[in-house]
């Protein structure tokens, strides 16, 4: 998180602004130092989640950052708004030297590129030249072009797949609602849909479009579908303005229905739910994602995901 403190974070190995509105700081190897540090670390963490009896545990999946297409808030690397180019040239080199890095110490070692479940449109939009959202449909085409152009590898991607309303358990329903006046706003009226070239998010509702948009062959990698891990997607127990009531059975039907999808999709290779617990702070805005209620009472949807 941001840190200016040079006896615990090199300040070479982040951009001058990284630390301004930023929830996380950048990583910065355009520099000599900042490059070596960067390499050292990967280097570090790749060897000592490798060991043959892995006395610290197995790391296969290195997801590189948070959220990348929120660059004012992740991923800063300017003072204002840089071109896909600028902003891309630098986010693919840490993806290519973590994979180069990790991948000595073992070939089944995958990076990704970490995302909000915005996809064909920006999550939101700035007026002027202020850092802001990038949609994250051109990132991912971006670093395809760019890795079949100078050596592919096999690297992956990392999106937060969530509903339209964060804090509504009924995400089915309102991904696909139209408000026809009701007063409502649902997914149809931000542009969720179907096409994985015009959707403006990707959901639990339309999670397939992503699968369907990797097997295109200009997408693969030496013939196999790039890997898709769900490193942080829930849905909350909110519904109809209650906390817990009908939510908390919506919220396990929501997740069953999910994952039956989700293991369809062979793409996805991963779900790791979010969260555990649910959390003070984001309770406030009714995003009571939890297995378990704040008084750490398991919900209905505990027991749906631990037989998952």
């Amino acid at each position: 998180r941001p840190n200016t403190n040079e006896e615990t974070f090199p300040q070479s190995m982040t951009y001058p602004h990284s630390t301004e509105g930023t929830s996380l700081m950048s990583l910065n190897t355009s520099n000599r130092l900042g490059f070596e540090y960067y390499i050292a670390l990967m280097e570090f963490m790749a060897d000592r989640y490798t060991k043959n009896n892995f006395e610290n545990g197995y790391i296969s999946n290195f997801v590189i950052g948070n959220e990348i297409d929120y660059a004012k808030d992740y991923n800063r690397i300017s003072e204002k708004q840089a071109p896909i180019d600028v902003y891309m040239e630098e986010y693919s080199r840490l993806m290519r030297l973590a994979n180069l890095a990790t991948r000595k110490y073992s070939a089944d070692i995958t990076v990704s590129m970490p995302l909000t479940h915005a996809w064909a449109s920006k999550g939101y939009s700035l007026p002027g030249d202020a850092v802001q959202a990038y949609a994250p449909k051109q990132l991912v085409e971006w670093l395809n072009t760019k890795t079949k152009m100078e050596g592919d590898y096999a690297w992956g991607i990392a999106p937060h797949i969530y509903g339209y309303h964060l804090a509504q358990a009924g995400v089915f329903y309102l991904d696909t609602l139209k408000s026809n006046g009701s007063g409502i706003s649902g997914g149809r009226d931000v542009g969720i849909t179907g096409d994985y070239n015009t959707t403006s998010q990707l959901t639990f509702t339309n999670l397939e479009v992503l699968d369907d948009y990797l097997h295109q062959s200009n997408m693969m990698f030496d013939g196999a579908v790039r890997p898709v891990y769900l490193t942080e997607s829930g849905v909350s127990s909110h519904w109809n303005s209650q906390d817990y009531g009908d939510g908390l059975t919506v919220q396990a039907a929501t997740i069953a229905t999910a994952y039956y999808k989700i293991s369809q999709l062979d793409s996805i290779v991963s779900f790791s739910y979010y969260r555990a617990f649910d959390n003070e702070i984001e309770a406030g805005d009714h995003a009571v994602f939890g297995l378990f209620t704040l008084g750490q009472e398991a919900k209905p949807a505990y027991n749906v995901y631990k037989y998952i």
